[in-house]
């Protein structure tokens, strides 16, 4: 049973925001990518919870979006299954954070192109938190 609030999902993310370690940018959107699917599925659950019909206003690709930039060799995978497919493709997600992580122990240091990618993840990341945000304000049932 969540016993949360619309705002608790917001501080979740700001939280882990504030607490970032020093990581490699793609490990970090590696990361960011795997938080936000999490949050997205406990959003959904609040949402349901409160009674929202979340078919009228929750738009389903924005996970798929940040999945696809942080996983763009399973795009067909996730574009077939849509939903269906975050389940499987998190743990490979998980798989290339402590691939990433290994990398950096051994002292890989990352390319161009791996910074790019980061800043692909990150913003289609952003896009989402903000739409998550923009969903809880008109997802708010005042009681009556």
């Amino acid at each position: 049973m969540f016993k949360s609030t619309p705002s608790d999902f917001h501080k979740l993310g700001q939280t882990a925001n504030g607490s970032e370690p020093y990581l490699p940018q793609l490990t970090w959107a590696l990361f960011s990518a795997y938080r936000i699917t999490f949050i997205w599925a406990a959003f959904q659950a609040q949402i349901l919870k409160i009674g929202v019909d979340a078919r009228d206003f929750i738009r389903k690709d924005g996970v798929d979006q940040v999945l696809i930039k942080a996983l763009p060799d399973h795009e067909a995978y996730i574009k077939e299954h849509k939903s269906l497919s975050h389940v499987h493709v998190v743990g490979v997600l998980r798989e290339r954070i402590l691939q990433q992580l290994r990398e950096t122990l051994a002292g890989k240091v990352q390319d161009e192109e791996a910074v790019a990618r980061a800043s692909a993840i990150q913003k289609a990341v952003i896009i989402l938190t903000e739409q998550i945000a923009e969903q809880q304000a008109s997802a708010v049932v005042v009681p009556g």
